[in-house]
């Protein structure tokens, strides 16, 4: 996933960097100018289709490749039918768009003509955004980032030749991204072609399949789609305010720091995005908060260790920055390398809003969520304007320090909810496993340590309240289960693992099982992805026998790993 964004990445600081570069940088701040449309698109796109990754990876996990096609056709559907009447509707009133992002008569020229061709990419830019997805959920990512990267090389040299050659100007990065996206579309379906993929487009089952599926991927798209609306309305109401109070070469120096922001964004939704939504939502699911700290942990080292280099080497070195985008002569460089400096310092306190924003979505507390990315934007929007008309030379201070005022803030706000609700730690206010022992370990894919693991798990439960003949019934599904991963994966080696995990509540039992080997679906449906029986041979007996000691039991395959759960009433 993040070769994939690097990928995508790469490719809109080129546009930018050549421009500014081979054309003017006028054209540099006229591309910065369309930023705010590129956003909203963005977040409409990740809406409609991004939401449907979740819903579909779960209906697959479950082996119902019917559903997990469905899901992706109304994805697809949505998109391209929101992306065809958006572009019509644009290129209809384009100089109305134009029109409201500038009035500056050179800005407005660049930005009309490279405004034209990006709504002429809208669609095949959605079908890709389409293919992607289905190459991810189905397991082969390696097939996405593989189309991007050569997508990506074609999308650099062609800005080059057009800039280089002809007299298009800034509509040749558009044109450039056109003939990248057709590419990246071509190279997923023939990589899925010669994979033999199972995907196949199916449309739902009546109304109430088209509503309950189509509602479903909104809701998922939501954690995804709010980020990208926030960045987006920050650059809008900056655009105009820089340009109106400040110049052209305020601009320039707001859409420099936009792109250090934007590679900022990168690493917050691979890490939030993809990590703690995911994953954190099926530790959230299986009630594993203390897995749950850890992970926000790693996601906040993570984010240390992807976004402080990046805002070290900018408040270091600004000069190279503007460097890169074309400018080297600027009027004032003292004053433009602080203000960039203070802008690149607010996507300090901006990561810890996005991460925090994204926790909440996985916790299940949205109102919260955007009660959070509402008061962050309020906050930093109003601070940025407020100086803009009475004090403009300082409005980008007031943009970095109303985000960091934003998290004392919040973090004052923590404190009586941690009152009233003792259970919840720390800023993040994470709840603890209340009432509830743990046993976790994990196993290597051997039979000397699954034997080791089995005597552990047997010691565990004989400590428990849980019923004798309910011990027997749990010991006996990780049994069978455990075994079944050790013999598929028996070939890897020292150094490998897979996870049990056993949760004792006050009426439930909770089991769960991970591990990032070969697919592996336990669950009651043992029919091959084509709808044949599998030969399981003497498996056949033992999952079986799993699904009647264990009536709740679910199983998900998501970003390579197995993942599953099973349930058990103390009272059944």
């Amino acid at each position: 996933m993040l070769i994939f964004m690097v990928g995508e990445q790469v490719c809109l600081s080129a546009n930018m960097i050549f421009v500014g570069q081979m054309v003017s940088p006028q054209a540099f701040a006229a591309l910065d100018l369309a930023i705010p449309v590129e956003g909203l698109i963005s977040a409409l796109m990740l809406l409609l289709i991004s939401g449907a990754s979740l819903p579909a990876s779960r209906h697959i996990g479950n082996q119902d490749f019917k559903s997990a096609a469905r899901a992706i056709t109304i994805a697809a559907i949505s998109a391209v039918g929101a992306s065809i009447l958006i572009s019509s509707l644009a290129l209809l009133n384009i100089d109305s768009v134009v029109s409201f992002l500038s009035s500056d008569a050179e800005l407005s020229y660049y930005l009309k003509d490279y405004l034209f061709v990006y709504f002429i990419q809208f669609l095949p830019m959605s079908l890709a955004s389409v293919f992607i997805l289905i190459a991810e959920i189905y397991g082969r990512p390696d097939i996405a980032s593989k189309a991007t990267i050569v997508s990506c090389v074609i999308d650099v040299v062609l800005d080059v030749i057009l800039l280089k050659f002809t007299d298009l100007g800034t509509a040749a990065v558009a044109w450039a991204d056109l003939a990248g996206y057709l590419i990246q579309i071509g190279l997923i379906i023939l990589f899925l072609y010669q994979e033999k993929s199972i995907f196949r487009f199916q449309l739902p089952k009546g109304k109430r399949e088209w509503v309950a599926l189509g509602k479903e991927n909104i809701q998922s798209g939501v954690s995804y789609c709010i980020p990208n609306l926030n960045l987006a309305f920050i650059s809008l109401v900056a655009n105009y305010l820089v340009l109106n109070k400040l110049g052209t070469e305020a601009l320039f120096v707001w859409g420099v720091a936009y792109q250090v922001l934007t590679i900022v964004f990168m690493f917050l939704d691979c890490i939030g995005g993809t990590v703690l939504v995911t994953m954190g939502s099926m530790l959230v699911g299986f009630g594993e908060m203390d897995g749950l700290k850890v992970l926000v942990k790693k996601c906040l080292l993570a984010t240390l260790l992807t976004v402080g280099p990046v805002v070290a080497l900018v408040v270091a070195f600004p000069e190279l920055a503007f460097a890169l985008f074309g400018e080297n002569s600027l009027e004032n460089p003292l004053l433009s390398n602080k203000w960039l400096r203070i802008i690149v310092l607010f996507s300090i306190p901006y990561s810890v809003c996005v991460i925090k924003a994204y926790l909440t979505q996985t916790l299940e507390r949205r109102a919260m969520s955007s009660a959070l990315f509402l008061g962050f934007v309020t906050l930093t929007i109003g601070s940025f304007a407020l100086l803009a008309l009475f004090k403009p030379e300082f409005m980008f201070l007031g943009l970095t320090v109303a985000g960091f005022a934003f998290v004392f803030l919040d973090l004052g706000a923590s404190i009586p909810v941690r009152m009233r609700h003792p259970e919840c730690r720390g800023y993040f206010l994470i709840p603890d496993n209340k009432g509830s022992e743990a046993f976790y370990e994990s196993v290597p894919y051997t039979y000397e340590g699954l034997d080791a693991a089995l005597l552990d798990i047997t010691k565990y439960l004989n400590g428990t309240t849980v019923p004798e003949a309910l011990r027997g019934s749990i010991n006996l599904c990780c049994e069978e289960l455990a075994m079944s991963l050790v013999k598929k994966n028996i070939d890897k080696g020292d150094g490998y693992f897979f996870d049990i995990s056993i949760v004792e509540e006050d009426e439930n039992v909770k089991v769960s099982i991970k591990d990032a080997g070969k697919p592996f679906n336990p669950v009651r449906s043992f029919d091959a992805p084509d709808g044949s029986d599998m030969n399981l041979e003497d498996e056949t007996l033992s999952l079986r026998l799993v699904n009647v000691l264990c009536k709740d039991l679910t199983y998900n395959y998501m970003y390579g790993q197995n993942a599953i759960f099973m349930n058990f009433s103390k009272k059944s």
